[in-house]
């Protein structure tokens, strides 16, 4: 069990009205159209890296908020933390498999 599913369990699931999942599924729910559009593979990469990127700055901003005094909300921090990372883990296992495929089409023999 994840530290996510485990404050889901007891009942932290929903800090400042968000879960910590939001931000995984709104990556989960890009689509990348059929048919080998590169355009559309592109825009839902460009869209996962800018959502990563989102989450790490927020994190950054709270924990910053945090170390300053301005919040004494430990968990919201700890939560967009999770979040950050898992979409940082999330995004680096996109990105090994698209090299591992990549590398697999260059070494087919035509």
């Amino acid at each position: 069990m994840n530290n996510i599913e485990a404050l889901s369990q007891l009942g932290f699931d929903r800090v400042q009205g968000k879960s910590p999942l939001d931000g995984l599924r709104q990556m989960q729910a890009v689509e990348v159209p059929a048919g080998g559009d590169f355009d559309g593979f592109l825009s839902a990469a460009m869209d996962l890296l800018n959502e990563t990127s989102r989450l790490e700055h927020e994190a950054q901003g709270l924990q910053l908020d945090y170390i300053t005094g301005k919040t004494d909300d430990i968990l919201g921090v700890v939560l967009a933390e999770q979040r950050a990372q898992m979409a940082l883990n999330f995004t680096v296992q996109v990105t090994s498999r698209v090299v591992e495929a990549y590398r697999q089409i260059i070494s087919m023999q035509i």
